[in-house]
């Protein structure tokens, strides 16, 4: 089944527990999420802050993520550049447009929250949905995949909806193996104001690919 229609067939059971409130996420663009080279790259974030009913968080990336989102977008973009062996210094609308359409966005959190994220609650809502979660992450498994779980909480929590995954390091990058082919691992939220992080981003994905072959 094409990864879209699993996409939306699980989001159709998810969308009835928050109706119009429910943001959707995953694969920006189904082919070239396909033809990515290996491994691909899913990004891991806690929620979106502040959007209308009904937000597709698939769509604003491939529009190139406008306005505001490239606080968040342009710094991945510069990350997933890195790891295919090209770095950048600026990422506007189009250059994001076209570097993240091979990659996956997931929340935990799916609905909207503040820029201010509460642990406590967070943790809740991700327990609640902690099945459909499992089911969203398992439909990226089928090739070689890297997880990137941005921010120390969601690297923990995304281990906890996984069944208690054992953590381990490897010169210094926590990660967890989900099977033979794939892996998630701890890296920073793309906000933060540390110098370097592309650098560090294809380190941390060349060395885990490593484990992988």
């Amino acid at each position: 089944m094409a990864m879209e229609r699993r996409e939306e067939n699980l989001f159709r059971e998810w969308k009835r527990k928050y109706g119009e409130q429910f943001i959707a996420d995953g694969v920006v663009n189904e082919a070239a999420f396909d033809a990515s080279p290996l491994p691909r790259l899913v990004f891991v974030l806690k929620e979106v802050d502040d959007c209308a009913p009904g937000f597709d968080l698939r769509s604003f990336i491939e529009a190139g993520s406008p306005k505001n989102g490239g606080h968040t977008f342009a710094p991945m973009a510069r990350w997933v550049s890195a790891v295919r062996g090209r770095e950048i210094n600026f990422a506007p609308e189009e250059e994001r447009k076209r570097v993240l359409l091979p990659v996956a966005v997931m929340n935990l959190k799916k609905t909207t929250g503040g820029a201010i994220t509460r642990y406590g609650a967070l943790h809740a809502a991700v327990m609640a949905d902690r099945e459909f979660l499992k089911e969203q992450i398992r439909l990226y498994l089928d090739k070689p995949t890297c997880f990137a779980c941005c921010g120390n909480q969601v690297f923990d929590l995304f281990c906890d909806v996984m069944g208690g995954l054992p953590v381990e390091n490897c010169s210094g990058t926590d990660y967890c193996r989900l099977d033979g082919r794939c892996l998630a691992f701890r890296f920073y939220h793309p906000n933060a104001k540390i110098g370097g992080l592309a650098s560090c981003f294809r380190a941390a994905v060349e060395k885990l690919n490593r484990l992988q072959a």
